[in-house]
């Protein structure tokens, strides 16, 4: 019994800390807000563009598998399925891009 009565303690200890650091560098952030508004402003400037990349990726990403899996099953190599899976998916984006600019304008 004692040596779980230790290991709670020394749990109990560590959960204590971890909350007090938290608080702690939740007090110099908020003391601090115009300087982490700048720094997180310019970050998101840098990774802006990735962001915007993987977005399109993850929306690009059904069509692709639906030219691969089903319109270009049988092509053979399997590398020549994906370039023209590849191909048909950006025709497909540019085609959604121009018809909403030209609802747009």
């Amino acid at each position: 019994m004692n040596r779980l009565a230790s290991f709670l303690r020394k749990k109990q200890v560590r959960i204590g800390i971890i909350v007090y650091a938290v608080a702690f560098f939740a007090v110099i952030l908020i003391a601090n807000l115009e300087k982490v508004n700048g720094w997180l402003a310019s970050l998101m400037g840098i990774l802006s563009p990735v962001l915007i990349g993987l977005v399109i990726a993850y929306l690009a990403n059904p069509f692709f598998r639906f030219f691969e899996r089903k319109l270009f099953l049988h092509v053979r190599p399997s590398q020549i399925r994906r370039i023209l899976s590849l191909l048909c998916t950006y025709i497909v984006l540019f085609s959604i891009v121009a018809g909403l600019l030209l609802l747009i304008i």
